[in-house]
């Protein structure tokens, strides 16, 4: 007699059904794409953002992976906070081999077939997270350093950015203003616009007298600050000469230039040829630690960058309550109330600088006013919260069916 009973069945599950499986027995898997990321010499704002966000998903359950370039002194493989790092392949030089980075990003991210890639600044980056999107068919959430929105040429914005909007389940920008620049090219409900944010705890018991104490700087001094990049699209030169004018009118004051980059040489040589290489301290990169007793110690921050998008250094100055003297550029004026917590001037203007200044340190109770005003304005751009209404539009993007 015959029956079904005795027959066995092939149970045995397709590749493709497999790996289907695989990923819904797995916690989600996230993966940023960004050219730099901490703890690498040289990181930014947008860095710490990222690396804030990723620790953030970490702590939700999401399995969590950067891919990033490479770096002499870190290695390609490491774990940082319980983020997955992997670094592949940059050569900088010459310029053709910087292609290298594109390809060996888009081979690691094929290799870790993530269910959502988080691609951050437009160009390589959100071009590459496009391809592979599209590729794997998982979606692509991209964060444009709003700089790149307006500094783009109108030929490359035509070509790309397209092209990016409509890979992309949503693009998320810092300011009103890229959002109103990139919607010619995609329809505006998958643009949304959340700003940076700042943890205040960093800068809780900090204390400016011990901060003065730690870096070696006397509790009569005026200290000016700047804290980025020297590069060219900072202007840190003309900072220099509004300082040099200043010194006419006050005593003990010292300018700290924290930052390392390709202008230091061409900004220390300037310094010796104006006369403030005695009261001008090129203190080089430092840990984000250190920068916060910097701010604590400092008097006054000063921003003077002909191009910027929304600036972290500008909210962590805002966090320590530390008043900020920024040129009217980029997201800065977002950030910056004009008159509350500091001081716009226009971009370039040496003399509206000095002016300003000479203002805020003459006017102790206007500073001691900005300060107070600084503080304030921090709680408008709490990091977990900024963090929380990311992750939602993460969430929302994984939970919803993929087509290109």
């Amino acid at each position: 007699m015959t029956g079904q009973a005795g027959v066995r069945r092939n149970t045995t599950l397709s590749p493709t059904t497999s790996k289907a499986v695989s990923r819904r027995l797995r916690p989600p898997r996230h993966l940023t794409l960004i050219s730099y990321f901490p703890p690498r010499c040289r990181p930014g704002g947008a860095e710490f953002q990222a690396l804030d966000f990723a620790k953030h998903l970490v702590r939700k359950g999401f399995e969590t992976h950067v891919v990033s370039r490479s770096d002499k002194i870190l290695p390609y493989r490491e774990v940082v906070d319980g983020v997955r790092v992997h670094r592949v392949l940059y050569c900088p030089q010459p310029v053709w081999m910087r292609f290298t980075y594109y390809f060996s990003a888009f081979l690691e991210i094929i290799q870790l077939s993530p269910d959502l890639i988080h691609a951050i600044g437009f160009f390589p980056n959100c071009v590459i997270g496009s391809v592979s999107s599209r590729v794997l068919r998982r979606p692509l959430v991209s964060v444009s350093v709003d700089s790149d929105v307006r500094r783009g040429n109108p030929i490359v914005i035509s070509l790309f950015w397209k092209f990016i909007l409509r890979s992309s389940r949503v693009v998320i920008v810092k300011e009103a203003e890229s959002a109103r620049r990139l919607a010619p090219y995609s329809s505006t409900k998958n643009i949304a616009i959340i700003p940076n944010g700042i943890d205040q705890s960093r800068f809780r018991g900090l204390g400016r007298r011990r901060c003065r104490q730690l870096l070696g700087l006397s509790s009569d001094l005026k200290v000016i600050l700047y804290v980025g990049r020297l590069e060219a699209v900072k202007n840190v030169g003309s900072l220099l000469i509004a300082f040099s004018k200043v010194l006419e009118k006050f005593q003990d004051l010292r300018l700290l230039i924290v930052g390392g980059g390709p202008e230091l040489a061409k900004l220390r040589a300037t310094a010796s040829k104006i006369h403030i290489e005695q009261v001008t301290d090129f203190v080089g990169e430092v840990s984000r630690q250190e920068v916060g007793r910097y701010m604590k110690a400092a008097d006054l921050l000063v921003l003077p960058s002909l191009s910027e998008g929304s600036p972290n250094v500008v909210l962590e100055a805002l966090a320590a309550g530390l008043p900020t003297l920024a040129s009217r550029v980029g997201g800065t004026h977002n950030l910056i109330r004009h008159g509350r917590e500091g001081f716009l001037f226009e971009t370039g203007n040496t003399a509206q600088m000095t002016h300003l200044l000479t203002l805020i340190l003459g006017n102790a109770q206007l500073k001691r006013k900005m300060s107070l005003n600084a503080r304030n304005r921090s709680k408008d751009f709490p990091l977990k919260q900024i963090n929380d209404k990311i992750l939602q539009l993460t969430s929302s993007a994984l939970s919803s069916p993929v087509g290109h």
